[in-house]
Parts: structure tokens; sequence; C-alpha cells
């Protein structure tokens, strides 16, 4: 398991305090080529951002001196990303994906191939493109401040895409940390603004298995890492949605544990020690079978049988039902279950 940079809010905040929109010298994030992207992708598969800009552009210039010169975005960009600039009107000749791709038009300011391939034909700068782990593309027009950019970017590197919209994640972001997106939360719609007021009983694993000697109950276990970002955002967002704790206090005994944790735990009869710093302890192994993905929740029943596994970011309207299906009687199929299930969850 591979540590990686851990959440930048606290630069954030930093830059709000004491940066505030100051212009500095760009140079911290490392740029590369498109041909330098493509060959490093090869060995080492990342998700890319591809910033299309000219050289006319103020704006372009600005978010280079601004956004990119945040010392957290730029360390998390470098981390995570190959980041690539496109000069939109190069005459260069380029090859992208084995597929080459030129200026056709000799006057100074004329559209490249590939930036019109990339922008959709929709040319506006900048446009950051970023790409998921599959290649697909996904351009987003526009200056992007440091808050606008962070959640995009944890969004798409920790595969949040997979299971939910951008959008839906970030009002759920911006929830996780109030602090930060106060301005931007007002902004969301009374039915769209996510609730976080509940609390979760969270117990340790020793905790679960005493009660379960007494009181047996269905077990629900979320892991997480201290460098999961999305992790935070589940814990401080998703999972103190008032419906969703409300469902685990009363139908689960519910444990968060650290996926790399240090600890021996004796669960069920059996120990489980860690296995070093930033690699998955045994529990971890034992149970999620080899799929690290964070946040990832396990269902297990009052015996300890595992249930069923879900991997990644949920919201809770996808949690409420899931919850629901798998502390009942299990009679039903979960699409049977699906379509009689009524929840309480709207947002």
């Amino acid at each position: 398991m591979i540590k990686k940079i851990s959440i930048i809010i606290v630069l954030i905040l930093w830059e709000l305090n004491t940066y505030s929109q100051k212009i500095v010298e760009p140079g911290l994030v490392k740029w590369y080529t498109i041909e330098q992207a493509d060959s490093l992708q090869k060995n080492l598969p990342k998700p890319w951002i591809i910033d299309v800009y000219t050289d006319w552009c103020g704006w372009c210039v600005r978010m280079m001196q601004t956004t990119f010169a945040n010392p957290g975005i730029a360390n998390y960009i470098n981390t995570n990303f190959y980041p690539v600039r496109f000069d939109a009107e190069t005459h260069d000749t380029v090859l992208f994906r084995e597929k080459t791709y030129i200026n056709p038009n000799p006057q100074k300011k004329s559209t490249h191939q590939l930036a019109q391939f990339l922008l959709n034909g929709r040319m506006s700068y900048p446009t950051i493109v970023y790409t998921d782990r599959k290649g697909q593309l996904m351009p987003v027009p526009g200056y992007m401040t440091s808050k606008q950019i962070e959640p995009l970017l944890i969004y798409l590197n920790e595969e949040a895409n997979t299971n939910v919209a951008f959008p839906d994640f970030e009002r759920y972001f911006q929830a996780a940390f109030p602090e930060v997106y106060s301005d931007d939360l007002k902004q969301i719609p009374d039915s769209l603004r996510p609730k976080t007021d509940g609390s979760v009983k969270w117990l340790s694993i020793d905790e679960v298995t005493k009660k379960e000697k007494n009181t047996p109950k269905p077990i629900f276990i979320t892991f997480y890492t201290d460098w999961c970002n999305t992790c935070r955002v589940y814990e401080k967002a998703v999972l103190k949605n008032p419906e969703i704790a409300e469902i685990l206090n009363v139908k689960y005994y519910s444990v968060r544990f650290n996926a790399a944790s240090q600890d021996t735990v004796d669960f069920l009869g059996k120990k489980f020690y860690g296995n070093g710093i930033g690699q998955p302890h045994q529990l971890t192994i034992e149970i999620l079978k080899g799929n690290y993905k964070m946040p990832s929740d396990v269902y297990m029943n009052d015996k300890g049988k595992i249930l069923n596994g879900v991997s990644g970011f949920l919201l809770p309207t996808q949690l409420e039902s899931i919850l629901n299906y798998l502390s009942s009687d299990l009679k039903m199929t979960y699409p049977d279950f699906m379509k009689t299930f009524k929840g309480k969850i709207k947002n």
C-alpha cells in the first residue's frame, strides 16, 4: 500500500489567510509535454491534468500564478497526476494516443487540432482537461481557485467518480469542511444541502467482540487510511447524515478501522497484528482480500460472516438502502428489496 499525500485543506486555509490572491512566480507544478507524459504513463499509469492555454489569455496566467502556485495544490498534483501544459495555438506536430495532430493554419492565432479534440470544439481558455485512470477526458473551462480545484483533483485521483457524479461529491466535500466552504454551502438549495448533525456511536474492534457475546447484532466496519481524502469526506459528511447515523446506531455495531493500523486487535476470537507503517493490517488483509480502495465498507452478520462489501465513496441515499437491506432477514434479493424500499433520505 503506497502512502499518498494527505488532504491539503490546511494549506488552503493558509492561502486564504496570508496569501489572499497575491501574485507569485509560477513553477511549483512540474509540467510535462504531451509526449513526456505519454512515455511516463506506459510505465506508471496516473490520471492527467492538461492545462490548455494561449499566450494572450490573462486568466491562464492568473491561474498559473495563484492556483498552481499554491504549495498544497502543486504537491498534490505532482504526486498523483501527470500535469501537462498545452498551447492551444502551437504549430508543433503532436502525437497523442498514437494519433498525429497538427495546426493546419499558418496564422499566429489559430487553433491546433489537438486543442479542438481535447476541448470538444468548445474553445475557451483556460480549460483544464482531466483524465481518469481509464483515460476518459473531462474538460472543465474557466479560471479555478485552489478551493474550487481541490475537490475535483481528489474526486478523480481517488476514483470517487466510479460511484457518484462530481456535483454530488463536491457538495459533500464542501459540507465536510464548512470552515473553508461556508459561503459555498449557503449557495446550495436547502433540499440539496447535506445534513451533517448525526452522530454514530463508534466502537473499537475489542468492544464489538465483547458486545457480540451478550447482544448479537450485525457489524458495520468502514476501513480508512490517514492519507485517504475521500475517507474524511465520507466520515464528516456522509456518515454524519442523521438518518444514516440512526440506522447504524440502532441496527449495527459500527467500527471505523484504520486499514494501516499498527494495533493488535482481537476480533471474534482471533488476534490480528499490524504489518508495519504504511502496510495493510492483518485484519484489513483478512477482510478486504486485497481490495484496498478506500473508503471500504464491510457488512457482517452477528457471527462475523461477511454479508457484503462495498468499496469507494457512497452518497447517503446509496448507503441507506444497503444498510437497511443487509440488516433485514435477506429473504429477497437486493433488486427485489429496492422495488418496495422507500428511503427517508432525499439528497
